[in-house]
C-alpha cells in the first residue's frame, strides 16, 4: 500500500514539474515564431482604382533611330558623337507636325537651346548615347481634368476614340539615303512619368529599358494608356529611396556616367548636363563602357519608394489610303478608360507593438504571469548574480 502511494506521489511530482516546463517550452517556441515573423516583415497590399481625372498625365518621348547602330562605325576622327547625333538627328521642328491639347510649337530646338515651353507643358530635345540620334520629350504641366477640358476632338473616320483622349500627336517619319534608295528611320514612342525615360540600356548589366511602341510610317495609330502608382514602405529586407523624382534606372545610369568620367576623363553625348566640363569621348572603349552586376550593386541605387508606371496597348491601327501616302506622317492618339489609374500601397503589417502584445498574451496564457513580471524576475536574478560575482553592492537594476 505504501509502495503504491509512493509511486503515485512520484508521478504527481513529475507531472507538477513537467507541466510548467512544457508551458515554458511552448511559450519559448511561440515567442521564437513571433520574432521570426516580425523579422520577416510581412506586408499588406491595398489597391484602389481611380477615375480618369485623377490619373497623372503621362509624358511622351519620340525617338528616331540613327544610321549608326554600331559604335565601331562612328567616324570619331572627323566628328564628335554629340555633333554626329545633332547633325543626323532631327530637331523638334523637323519632327513635330501637330500636337493637341495646345502642345504644338513652331519654335525649334537645338544643342544651344534644347527646351521650349508650350501652353500645357514643355518640349525638350536631347541626344542619346546609343543607336538613337535625338529624342524629343513632352512633359505636361496640367492635370488630366484640364487635358480633358482642353483637348480638341479631331473628326477622323478612320480613328474613332474608344475613350477619353489624352493626346493627339502627328510626327514626321524621316528617311535617310542608303544603297541608292531612301530608307525610313525607325520611330520609337515612350509613354512614361515626368522623369527622363531610359530609352536604351546605356551599359549597365541587368538594366531594362522602358517599354516602347514602334511607330510605322503612314499609319493612324490609337494607343490605350493605363497607369499604376506603387507606394511602398522602406523595410530592412527591402530598402527603398523616398527622394522626390528618384528613379533606380536613372541612378544606375548616372553611376555609369561617373565611372566613365573617372576612368576615361571624357563624356558621352548624354552626359552633357552632368559633366559639361569634360571633353567628348573619341574612343570606342570609352563610349561602350559597361558596368557588371557587382559594380552596379556598389552604386547604391535602391528601388524607389514611389514608382509610377504606364502600360500601353495597341488598340487600333489603320493604314492610310494611297492618296494619303504623299507625306510620311504618323498620326497618333493616346486614349484611356473611365477608371485607368490604379494605386497600390504596400505597408508593413506586423510592427514592434504587435510583437510585444502577442508575446505578453502567450506568456500570460501559458505561464500564468505577465511578461513584465518575468522581466522583473530576470532583473532581480541579474542583480543577485552581479552581487555574487563582485562580492559588493551591485548596480541598482530593479524596476522599483
Amino acid at each position: 500500500m505504501s509502495s503504491s502511494g509512493g509511486w503515485v506521489g512520484r508521478l504527481l511530482w513529475l507531472l507538477r514539474a513537467a507541466v510548467p516546463l512544457c508551458c515554458l517550452l511552448a511559450a519559448c517556441l511561440q515567442t521564437w515564431q513571433l520574432v521570426a515573423r516580425f523579422l520577416s516583415e510581412p506586408i499588406d497590399t491595398t489597391m484602389r482604382r481611380a477615375a480618369v481625372h485623377q490619373m497623372p498625365v503621362p509624358s511622351v518621348t519620340v525617338c528616331q533611330l540613327g544610321p549608326y547602330p554600331d559604335p565601331h562605325l562612328l567616324p570619331l576622327q572627323q566628328i564628335t558623337p554629340t555633333q554626329l547625333r545633332w547633325s543626323q538627328g532631327a530637331t523638334l521642328q523637323g519632327v513635330l507636325v501637330n500636337c493637341d491639347p495646345n502642345c504644338f510649337t513652331a519654335e525649334d530646338t537645338g544643342s544651344a537651346a534644347p527646351e521650349v515651353s508650350v501652353a500645357t507643358g514643355s518640349w525638350r530635345t536631347w541626344a542619346v548615347d546609343t543607336f538613337y540620334t535625338t529624342c524629343h520629350t513632352f512633359t505636361p504641366n496640367v492635370s488630366a481634368a484640364a487635358v480633358l477640358n482642353q483637348i480638341t476632338y479631331i473628326t477622323d473616320s478612320k480613328v474613332q476614340s474608344s475613350g477619353p483622349v489624352l493626346l493627339d500627336l502627328s510626327v514626321w517619319h524621316r528617311t535617310f539615303h542608303m544603297f541608292s534608295q531612301y530608307v525610313p528611320y525607325g520611330v520609337h514612342l515612350f509613354v512614361h512619368s515626368d522623369q527622363q525615360p531610359v530609352v536604351a540600356n546605356p551599359g549597365v548589366e541587368g538594366l531594362q529599358p522602358d517599354g516602347w511602341t514602334f511607330l510605322p510610317p503612314h499609319d493612324n495609330i490609337q494607343l490605350l494608356v493605363t497607369s499604376e502608382l506603387t507606394v511602398r514602405e522602406p523595410l530592412r529586407r527591402a530598402p527603398c529611396s523616398a527622394e522626390p523624382h528618384y528613379r533606380r534606372e536613372l541612378c544606375l545610369t548616372n553611376c555609369l556616367f561617373a565611372a566613365r568620367a573617372a576612368r576615361f576623363g571624357c563624356r558621352s553625348p548624354q552626359m552633357v548636363d552632368s559633366h559639361p566640363e569634360l571633353p567628348e569621348c573619341r574612343s570606342v572603349p570609352a563610349l561602350t563602357l559597361r558596368l557588371n552586376a557587382s559594380e552596379a550593386a556598389d552604386c547604391g541605387c535602391p528601388t524607389a519608394c514611389r514608382q509610377l508606371t504606364y502600360t500601353v496597348q495597341l488598340e487600333r491601327r489603320d493604314k492610310k489610303t494611297h492618296e494619303e501616302h504623299g507625306m510620311p506622317i504618323i498620326s497618333l492618339r493616346l486614349v484611356t478608360e473611365r477608371y485607368p489609374h490604379t494605386e497600390v500601397v504596400e505597408r508593413a503589417t506586423y510592427r514592434l507593438v504587435s510583437l510585444l502584445s502577442e508575446i505578453g498574451g502567450y506568456v500570460g496564457l501559458l505561464l500564468g504571469t505577465s511578461a513584465l513580471s518575468l522581466l522583473h524576475l530576470g532583473l532581480q536574478l541579474a542583480e543577485r548574480a552581479y552581487r555574487w560575482w563582485h562580492g559588493g553592492d551591485p548596480l541598482q537594476l530593479t524596476t522599483g
